[in-house]
């Protein structure tokens, strides 16, 4: 039987993230696509050995998948972009090069102790990460753009 080989290529920083859900991960894409992936460190990119060809939209859902590893999100949570066309993920840029105003936009984004974000995240149906710089959504195309709105 033929097997088909595709290569997702990764930076340093998204492999570290990417470690912390290998095992999950591998069981989530054997037991749902029969596919088996391969980490190859020297070459900074994972390997993804399938018993069929994979199509450029599955393709392409699986980079969104690793992305949104790379950026904090759960397995459960970023195998949503697998299974669903209709979610994806969108990253926004807190422009602050200072950084009281940068802490102030996100001690304004989270609120006290997470509430208005997780209030933000059960209104929209979206999930949402805050780290450093960025701002990382989870959703449907129309529960991220309300949620853009509100922002």
């Amino acid at each position: 039987m033929a097997s088909y080989l595709s290569i997702i290529k990764l930076d340093i920083t998204d492999i570290k993230k990417i470690l912390n859900n290998w095992n999950k991960t591998c069981n989530l894409l054997e037991k749902v696509f029969r596919m088996k992936l391969n980490f190859n460190f020297k070459n900074k990119f994972i390997e993804i050995i399938s018993p069929y060809n994979i199509k450029y939209n599955l393709y392409m859902s699986l980079k969104k998948y690793f992305k949104s590893l790379c950026y904090g999100f759960s397995v459960e949570e970023s195998s949503l972009l697998i299974f669903y066309e209709s979610f994806s993920i969108k990253t926004l840029l807190i422009n602050s090069n200072n950084k009281k105003k940068l802490y102030f936009t996100k001690s304004l984004m989270l609120g006290n102790h997470g509430i208005l974000k997780r209030s933000l995240e059960n209104k929209t149906n979206t999930k949402i990460i805050i780290n450093q710089k960025y701002i990382h959504i989870i959703g449907t195309n129309k529960n991220i753009n309300i949620l853009m709105l509100i922002l």
